[in-house]
């Protein structure tokens, strides 16, 4: 049994070419799948952003009417009850109560 000597060292270059290229290969392939997850992540959290900015300005916006709503209540009962106070004769009564 003869084994060409002679072909196996030049089939050796052309093998580790092929590794080579075959790695790369790879390596270009599983970086274009990281490109692709980067962009959907980026946008994400860009609709995220975008979300949770719409949702604070949302709560300023309600904490303002809230706020106005109880102010004007406050003002509404201390009206009424300086009326009452007042209607039963007895200003300094009002007074004691606030």
């Amino acid at each position: 049994m003869s084994t060409p000597t002679a072909s196996q060292p030049q089939a050796l270059p052309t093998f580790w070419a092929k590794a080579v290229e075959d790695s790369l290969a790879r390596v270009n392939g599983f970086w274009e799948e990281v490109a692709k997850h980067q962009a959907t992540a980026c946008a994400r959290v860009v609709t995220a952003t975008e979300e949770s900015a719409r949702l604070t300005k949302a709560t300023l916006e309600y904490g303002l009417e809230l706020s106005t709503m109880w102010r004007t209540m406050t003002l509404d009962a201390a009206g009424k009850l300086m009326g009452a106070s007042h209607a039963n004769g007895d200003p300094k009564a009002s007074a004691k109560k606030a």
